[in-house]
Parts: C-alpha cells; sequence; structure tokens
C-alpha cells in the first residue's frame, strides 16, 4: 500500500474512531513526518481530466495511442509520462475487466454454437447441462472481473483484501456500501464498474436468453412440422 493511501487511511481512521495522529499512524504503520507530507509536485489534474475523457470515448485506445492523441491538442506529453497517469488513473484496469468478459463471452458464442451445430436434437438432459455449464462460465468471467479490480483496490486504497475485494463486488453488483470509501484521487473508479458491471450483466442476460431461444425452437419447430403434415396430406 502506498503512502498516499495510507495517509487517506490515516484521516478516516481519526475521523471515524477519534484517535490521535500518533495512535492512527501506528495502527496503518507510518510515521508522524510521512503522514504530515505534503507533495511540491505538479498534480497536472487538466491533463488527467483529458486523459479521462478521452479514454472513455475511446474504449480501445491503450495509453500509446492517447499520448499521440494529446500530442496532436499541443499537450507536450511522452510515453513514460501518459503510462504513469494512465495506471495512477485506473484506466489499465477499465481496459483489462472490459477484454476480460467480452472475450469470454465471444468465446462462448462460439462454443455454444459449435455444440448446438454437433446435436441436432438435444434432450432435456442434455439443454440442462448445458444452461448450467453457460450460467457457471459467464459467472466466473464476472467473478474474474471482480477480482482484477479488487487487486487494484488493495494496491492502492485498502490494506486488507477483504475490504478490497468487498466493495469491488458492492460496487460491480450496484449495490454500494457506505462502510467503504476509496480516496478521493480514486472516486470516480467506483461508478465507473458499477455501470460496467450493469453493462456485462445486460450481455450476460442477452446470452443466455438468445440459447433459450435456440432450445425452444429446436423443440417447438418439429412438432410444428409433424402437426403441418397431415393437413397437407
Amino acid at each position: 500500500m502506498k503512502p498516499a493511501a495510507r495517509r487517506q487511511l490515516v484521516t478516516q481512521i481519526r475521523q471515524k474512531h477519534e484517535l490521535s495522529e500518533k495512535r492512527a499512524c501506528g495502527l496503518v504503520g507510518i510515521t508522524r513526518w510521512i503522514n504530515r507530507y505534503q507533495s511540491r509536485r505538479d498534480t497536472q489534474d487538466e491533463l488527467r481530466m483529458r486523459l479521462r475523457e478521452m479514454a472513455a470515448s475511446r474504449v480501445r485506445y491503450g495509453y500509446r495511442r492517447l499520448t499521440v492523441l494529446l500530442r496532436r491538442e499541443g499537450w507536450a506529453v511522452n510515453a513514460k509520462r501518459v503510462y504513469r497517469l494512465y495506471c495512477e488513473e485506473g484506466l489499465q484496469v477499465r481496459t483489462a475487466s472490459l477484454w476480460i468478459q467480452c472475450a469470454g463471452i465471444a468465446a462462448l458464442i462460439d462454443w455454444g454454437l459449435a455444440y448446438l451445430a454437433r446435436k441436432q436434437r438435444l434432450s432435456q438432459m442434455h439443454s440442462t447441462v448445458l444452461m448450467v455449464r453457460v450460467t457457471s462460465l459467464m459467472i466466473g468471467l464476472d467473478i474474474a472481473q471482480i477480482l482484477v479490480r479488487a487487486g487494484f483496490y488493495r494496491w492502492m486504497c485498502f490494506p486488507r483484501w477483504g475490504s478490497a475485494f468487498f466493495f469491488s463486488i458492492a460496487s460491480y453488483s450496484t449495490i454500494g456500501d457506505g462502510d467503504f470509501v476509496l480516496p478521493a484521487t480514486w472516486r470516480s473508479l467506483s461508478p465507473v464498474e458499477a455501470v460496467t458491471g450493469v453493462l456485462m450483466c445486460g450481455l450476460s442476460v442477452s446470452l443466455l436468453f438468445a440459447i433459450v431461444t435456440r432450445l425452444v425452437d429446436r423443440i417447438v419447430r418439429p412438432s410444428q412440422i409433424r402437426a403441418e403434415r397431415p393437413r397437407e396430406a
């Protein structure tokens, strides 16, 4: 956990439990000198804001393409600085989690189509097994996204894995939680994760609906054909 996150944690502990600075620093594991340190480095708020806007409008772009776009707008930046700000803003977590979910759903669609092509007619047992497999794999993809973000929260924001995982799963499922609050620098990641969770849950439901529709169509169509044959005769 970085010193900046530890300083935020000391402030939260002192406000919540009314402890002295010495006691709170001892619990977090930093000295009072580190807690009182004030950075003199330029925070580059305007560049950070522009980088977040560009990353939100161009989801598929990485930090190298964003560096080129920033240079075209007149920003005197290099790839190293953009990469540092890109990581500090948590934008690489957004890209990784989206790739996990989208690639997983694409693989599920290919596997489902190949499975249905091999099986011309599925029994009730095979249909049940197919639905259980697809549902379990989609839940696994959601958990993988939650773990990626929880790892980032544990590294940058929370001292324990339990708190990071609980905050990540609460934000992903749009439930929210008032006991844990991200530092001011990373506070915008919570609504971003909530929006991503809604989008990915919608994709999962759409895939399940498509599979159920395909299974029902395979059952209903042969019966309709058999019912129409005597009328034609």
